[in-house]
């Protein structure tokens, strides 16, 4: 044996060893919900918003960001993989070769995705490309 685990709880006896096992599990999942949503994706302790309702409805939309995030990390659809890997790499971040993707990085390539699908939306390619041009000092010629 190379370790042994001790967990002390001040749960009632009655709480069997198998279920409060279930509920550690079940609270460092949460504890990584919590991670993604205020320190490692949304910055939620930065928010400031000023009343009950905005923060509500910003807690809503964040939350529901890191659910799919979350869900996203965890899920076995063959394509899963890629999908993880695209949001890294739309997120900008550096990633280690041994780690090509994580949920920070993945959130925040979300967003970018969701910024990029609104675009596509409202311009086609070659509007695009004007766009482009112009922000880059090259203005079409008239």
């Amino acid at each position: 044996m190379l370790a042994r685990w001790m967990l002390l709880s001040n749960v009632p006896e009655t709480v069997s060893d198998a279920t409060l096992a279930l509920w550690y599990y079940w609270r460092w999942k949460i504890e990584s919900y919590h991670k993604l949503l205020k320190s490692a994706g949304m910055n939620a302790e930065a928010w400031q918003q000023e009343s009950a309702h905005a923060i509500t409805a910003r807690l809503l939309v964040a939350s529901m960001a890191c659910v799919t995030i979350w869900r996203l990390a965890r899920s076995s659809h063959p394509k899963a993989e890629d999908a993880r890997r695209f949001l890294a790499r739309l997120s900008g971040r550096q990633m280690k070769r041994s780690r090509p993707w994580t949920m920070p990085a993945m959130l925040a390539g979300m967003w970018n995705l969701l910024a990029m699908m609104a675009v596509l939306d409202n311009y086609n390619p070659t509007e695009l490309h004007q766009l482009a041009n112009i922000a880059f000092a090259n203005p079409p010629p008239p």
